[in-house]
């Protein structure tokens, strides 16, 4: 079960991309105290958003979808629509 499965089936279903995010942004990583020699440093390097924009991002579409809201409102406003884009 694919992203594409999940768009095709699920309702309602919602799929985005975030400019600048990689798999640690979705994580609390970004805000941990890391070691000199930390392999997490060379992950977070490759992350361009940063940490608590992303929170605010992730945060807002959460709060949104989990109350069954509409998302088109959340999806147009800052800071979401600055940074993401609508996946097909």
């Amino acid at each position: 079960m694919g992203r594409e499965t999940v768009g095709r089936t699920g309702r309602p279903a919602y799929s985005l991309q975030i400019a600048g995010a990689t798999h640690l942004s979705f994580m609390d990583v970004p805000f941990l105290p890391l070691a000199a020699d930390s392999p997490a440093r060379a992950m977070l390097a490759a992350t361009s958003i940063d940490a608590t924009h992303m929170r605010t991002v992730v945060g807002s579409l959460l709060v949104t979808f989990l109350a069954g809201e509409d998302m088109a409102g959340t999806l147009e406003s800052e800071p979401v629509a600055a940074v993401t884009a609508r996946l097909a």
